[in-house]
């Protein structure tokens, strides 16, 4: 029994550092070009540096869900943690230009809640008596 919460728990690390990985490598980039404030590839290389930061926090908020179990909860999590990585790599990123705060903070969370949902339904506790354990 402790050996499946763990091994869901290390599942949710491993998923929820690969969404952090996806949102600064391909979402972010992506959803800042397409509203024409730099180009792909500059905004790529911008933030490539702070990549390791979000996978961290990403990754704690991947063990949360897993360790909590309840997708509805995972959404929050995510969702959370991606506002708040939008909101930091805005401000840390392009200090002083407040055009792409808002932008940045949105695509993050929007991008978090919906890999947090996902992520919840993954890991979702199951009924450990039903299951014969």
């Amino acid at each position: 029994m402790t050996s499946k919460k763990l091994l869901r728990c290390a599942l949710g690390s491993i998923l929820g550092g690969c969404t952090a990985l996806s949102l600064t490598a391909i979402v972010l980039p992506s959803f800042l070009s397409s509203t024409g404030l730099h180009e792909e590839l500059l905004i790529r290389s911008e933030i490539g540096g702070y990549t390791v930061y979000c996978v961290l926090a990403f990754a704690v908020g991947g063990w949360l869900i897993a360790w909590v179990g309840i997708p509805k909860r995972g959404a929050l999590i995510l969702g959370g943690i991606g506002l708040l990585c939008g909101v930091v790599l805005a401000l840390v990123v392009y200090p002083g230009e407040m055009d792409r705060l808002l932008p940045m903070a949105v695509a993050a969370a929007a991008y978090g809640t919906v890999g947090g949902l996902l992520l919840g339904h993954i890991l979702k506790k199951t009924d450990e008596v039903d299951a014969g354990n």
